[in-house]
């Protein structure tokens, strides 16, 4: 059974005639005759029987007919891809991300990515924002999703969301009895690591505090931070979501509920605004994320 044979069928029964099918295809009446005979013994079944006025679908010729067209339309398809995936090029996309996946719909986004250029490479690297900044801004990755403000003209930015940061402290309020921030010895903070992008977010916190840290212990990722809460080490900013989670399980209290906020961003290369890449992924990025108000 061939793509063409099946061509022959459909049309043959669009027309009803053997003789204006053949015109439409371009074929002599016994070349379509021969096509129709080909698949009537490959199939086993008549697919037509003679009229006075040309011919028409056998009970068999009726119920393969959908398929046959379906067929035809899926070979249509596959050839309008194939065709469309001649004029692409592969492009690799080397993206950075500091939170969990989830948290940035990241799934999707790629999914939805993928539709639209079917030949792109995708590498995600899963960092601390300072790092994603700084690999942007070296054209070691290609855009990133970044916590916190932009330093460098260099680098553009699609604003998405405003995450809540609190301070959580012990559970332990008796050995730890802090009851606003003011009350944490300045040594009990517990710092971020300066590619952590944590680290301006607790300086944002503190001089909207008026406070002057001194931390005895430094992390590079909130997950840590809290492990070091929870074991009674000292105070830490983390996100309030994660922050709220922990201390509803009893395993911290919230000092200081939405302490500061940090903007989420999603951050590329000033040269790649008007690439096609960079511009599918900020039109769907804004399907996703509404503009922050």
């Amino acid at each position: 059974m061939e793509l063409y044979q099946l061509r022959t069928f459909v049309t043959v029964a669009r027309h009803g005639h053997l003789t204006k099918a053949a015109e439409a295809l371009h074929l002599s009446q016994p070349a379509v005759t021969a096509q129709i005979k080909a698949l009537e013994e490959e199939w086993g079944s008549p697919l037509f029987a003679r009229t006075s006025t040309g011919v028409v679908l056998t009970a068999a010729g009726k119920v393969l007919l959908p398929d046959a067209e379906q067929l035809l339309q899926a070979a249509h398809l596959l050839r309008s891809k194939a065709r469309q995936l001649c004029h692409e090029t592969a492009v690799t996309l080397r993206i950075g991300v500091p939170l969990p996946p989830s948290q940035l719909q990241l799934g999707l986004l790629l999914q939805q990515l993928r539709q639209q250029q079917p030949l792109l490479e995708i590498q995600v690297k899963q960092l601390p924002a300072g790092l994603i900044l700084n690999q942007v801004r070296k054209k070691e990755l290609e855009c990133g999703f970044y916590l916190g403000e932009n330093p460098y003209s260099s680098l553009h930015v699609l604003p998405l969301t405003s995450i809540a940061m609190s301070v959580i402290a012990p559970a332990d309020a008796t050995q730890h009895p802090w009851e606003q921030l003011r009350d944490v010895p300045a040594d009990r903070w517990i710092g971020y690591g300066p590619f952590s992008g944590y680290d301006m977010l607790l300086q944002q916190c503190c001089r909207q505090h008026n406070l002057t840290p001194h931390p005895r212990l430094e992390v590079d990722h909130e997950a840590a931070a809290l492990e070091l809460v929870m074991a009674g080490e000292g105070v830490a900013l983390v996100q309030h979501a994660l922050a709220e989670q922990a201390a509803q399980a009893g395993q911290v209290r919230l000092l200081q509920i939405q302490a500061t906020a940090a903007p989420l961003q999603f951050i590329y290369p000033a040269e790649l605004e008007h690439s096609p890449l960079n511009i599918r992924l900020c039109n769907i990025l804004r399907q996703h994320w509404p503009p922050p108000a």
